[in-house]
């Protein structure tokens, strides 16, 4: 998701949202858990600014480094000082392993080392780290998730395979449970159907594993979706590995989540022009969401053709969106899939992350009425995690514009 131009227009805010999860991530007790977490953690957020953009070079160093990450912009990033001050007790780091694998080994060696010198920063202040493995536009497209998932080309997936195993090296350094690898970020939307990715995890977990023989691990299913999660079985996935973590992402319901998101389409709904989905349905109604979308279809003007099947299918998305449940009892009911998931397999919720969450406001501008109803969603996400033990992170503090928890 493209954070960087939300970036400038909500530092001003960051007070106010320091002060407000001061509270509100403290306010919450820890649950009582049934086994202990070899990674503890309640309360995070993602914090993508560091290693996830990246930059071509604009000429190779002497070293033969062609490209490095982009750091964050000015002012958008919270030192691991601050973020402990709002009650966070981990942050999930994602870090771009396109620009580690585009460089020769040396050049990667000194990155490894500048991550873990930040993972140090943060654990000084007694800020745990999960260090997520999260491809971001590369400009070499031969490094993506897709293509080291489905590239017929299999010394793709085993230089990757590589690059997993020197990270996970790298962070076995650090004191048992303070750091945890995320083996990958949401792996390969366009490619779930075809599902080779619980193979490949298996690969890329034995490998860390016998590298890092207590590090904890972060597996997940499929483009980190919930419904993904719960495809894990002793089959396909370690899950009697004590050692091990579980991740997923929750954007539900993704058309209220992400209306309004740029030119992105989901079955065929133009998602930039979905407008005036309210949170809850019942605090809004289906007739005025359906007249404020057309009318945003409509300014693109698009060919008859296109633009007829663009409002048929954002009038069968806002039909479901005010059918499907009304706010916090759907939550429930998608969270509930999770926690039956890990009853079946004996799994500890301690062992679960909700690794990435946010009611998103992608428009330029943000009402009262809006900003409400996106603090609603994220307060009903954030307690329906907590009821269920589940650990949560907050993607992310630019992207909040405002305060983000009563």
């Amino acid at each position: 998701m493209d954070w960087r131009t939300s970036v400038a227009n909500n530092f001003r805010l960051r007070l106010v949202s320091a002060a407000v999860w001061l509270i509100a991530a403290c306010a919450t007790p820890a649950l009582a858990q049934p086994a202990a977490s070899p990674f503890p953690m309640h309360h995070g957020v993602n914090v993508p600014e560091l290693f996830e953009r990246s930059r071509v070079l604009p000429a190779p160093g002497p070293d033969g480094q062609v490209s490095d990450w982009a750091g964050p912009p000015a002012g958008s990033f919270s030192s691991p000082a601050e973020l402990k001050a709002m009650g966070f007790d981990f942050v999930r780091l994602p870090v771009n392993p396109a620009v580690l694998l585009q460089n020769p080994p040396a050049v990667r060696a000194r990155m490894l080392a500048r991550i873990a010198a930040e993972v140090d920063g943060f654990l000084a202040r007694g800020v745990r780290v999960v260090v997520d493995l999260s491809f971001w536009s590369p400009a070499d497209k031969v490094w993506t998730d897709k293509a080291i998932i489905a590239s017929p080309d299999p010394a793709i997936f085993e230089n990757y395979r590589v690059l997993v195993v020197q990270t996970a090296r790298a962070l076995s350094q650090f004191p048992a449970g303070q750091v945890a690898l995320e083996l990958a970020n949401e792996p390969a939307h366009s490619v779930c159907e075809t599902d080779p990715w619980f193979k490949l995890q298996m690969q890329l977990y034995k490998s860390a594993r016998q590298a890092a023989p207590n590090l904890p691990l972060m597996l997940t299913g499929c483009a980190c979706s919930l419904d993904e999660l719960a495809k894990m079985t002793p089959a396909n996935s370690p899950l009697s590995d004590p050692s091990v973590l579980f991740t997923f992402h929750f954007y539900e319901p993704y058309y209220y989540t992400h209306q309004g998101a740029g030119a992105g389409y989901i079955g065929g709904v133009p998602l930039g022009d979905l407008r005036a989905l309210p949170y809850p349905p019942r605090s809004g109604d289906e007739l005025t969401a359906l007249s404020q979308t057309n009318a945003a279809i409509e300014q693109e003007r698009l060919p008859f053709a296109s633009e007829t099947a663009a409002k048929f299918a954002a009038a069968r998305a806002i039909r479901q969106y005010f059918s499907d449940g009304d706010g916090r009892a759907f939550i429930d009911r998608r969270l509930d899939v999770v926690t039956a998931w890990a009853k079946a397999n004996h799994i500890p919720t301690s062992r679960i992350l909700m690794g990435e969450f946010a009611a998103i406001n992608w428009l330029p501008t943000d009402t009262p009425d809006r900003l409400r109803m996106r603090l609603a969603w994220d307060n009903d996400v954030k307690a329906s995690a907590d009821a269920r033990g589940v650990a949560w992170a907050y993607w992310f503090l630019p992207f909040a514009r405002g305060p983000i928890f009563r």
